[in-house]
């Protein structure tokens, strides 16, 4: 009896002895994926929008119409998600884990398609019957509530006809730009006390670099199971595009003269004829502003059924109360056999 008392008030010294355990580091990996949508954000579908209008240049009158018949995005947005944790830690102690998001080089991109055009006419002529694509294909290093860019643009300069009293043109450029904001990383953290039935959750939300504290109801002795569910990836998307149309034309103005001079008497002549150009830029049309909306990830959810574990143990004071007991029942014991 003696030996055994012996042995449970050593178990005891020990277990009160020993120090708080390290932190240690659970890793998932995060792969989030937005298949191909339309920009007008309506998955699997597109439509069309554009801009028309007419311009009075000199004495034409011009007419332009710039416009997109399809576009299409898709995105991903990969990396780590890093849990710290105290594996063991003593009951009504503060249970927390800190959360934290890190990627490499190239873990996300954005890719979009564009199918457009841009036609203007005066006259009756063609100046301008432009069919185009924009591509915009930009690698990203993900970063959590950093917005990113990306664009793609097309030229068509100088184009115009000759109709006999008059030159008619128009330059052309377009600019699509690509805007899109990983704003958080939501999901659930889900615990169970092993053996017991008992299961709780609670939801937390990743929304900036510097990562977040979770703390967890842990308020019973035993070990508790815990792991990863329904993670998401809040964000936004916009896209824009912006035109530059400028119209030109060139009319005969009159007769050129030209000076011409022989035996000390100059006089003038024609020589030529005369040519007037006017010109204007209608600048930064703005041909589509999207509102900003959510592209469709895919849901995360750990399929094991215990990414990681606590054990929750006694309060110091528990276990000193005990000791006391155990040396108050040795020395009880003792006087008994003396």
């Amino acid at each position: 009896m003696k030996k055994n008392i012996r042995i449970l008030m050593l178990l005891t010294i020990i277990v009160l002895t020993t120090k708080q355990t390290q932190a240690s580091l659970y890793t998932t990996a995060l792969d989030f994926k937005a298949p191909e949508q339309s920009f007008w954000g309506e998955s699997g579908s597109s439509t069309s929008f554009g801009r028309k209008g007419d311009w009075g240049l000199g004495p034409f009158d011009f007419s332009y119409d710039i416009g997109a018949s399809t576009g299409t995005v898709s995105a991903q947005f990969g990396g780590d998600l890093l849990v710290n944790y105290v594996p063991k830690a003593h009951l009504y102690s503060t249970h927390s884990l800190h959360l934290n998001f890190m990627s490499d080089n190239d873990e996300g991109g954005i890719i979009s398609d564009l199918g457009a055009w841009a036609k203007a006419k005066a006259l009756g002529f063609d100046l301008l019957d432009f069919d185009y694509g924009l591509n915009i294909n930009k690698k990203i290093t993900p970063r959590i509530g950093a917005q990113i860019s990306g664009s793609d643009s097309a030229t068509l300069g100088n184009t115009g006809v000759d109709v006999g009293v008059a030159e008619i043109g128009v330059d052309f450029d377009i600019e699509q730009t690509d805007y899109f904001t990983a704003n958080s990383i939501d999901g659930i953290l889900g615990y169970s006390l092993r053996g017991s039935g008992i299961f709780n959750t609670t939801p937390f939300n990743l929304d900036n670099s510097a990562g977040l504290s979770v703390d967890l109801g842990l308020d019973a002795v035993g070990i508790w199971d815990i792991w990863l569910m329904d993670m998401t990836l809040d964000n936004t998307f916009s896209t824009k595009f912006d035109a530059n149309l400028n119209l030109w034309e060139e009319h005969i103005d009159g007769i050129k003269s030209c000076k011409k001079c022989k035996w000390g008497f100059c006089i003038k002549i024609p020589c030529g004829l005369d040519y007037d150009r006017n010109e204007t830029e209608l600048s930064s049309i703005n041909v589509y502003n999207r509102d900003p909306f959510s592209l469709s990830f895919n849901s995360i959810s750990n399929t094991s059924a215990s990414d990681f574990f606590i054990r929750v143990i006694p309060e110091p004071s528990a276990i000193f109360l005990m000791f006391i007991g155990i040396v108050a029942l040795s020395k009880h014991v003792t006087r008994k056999a003396n």
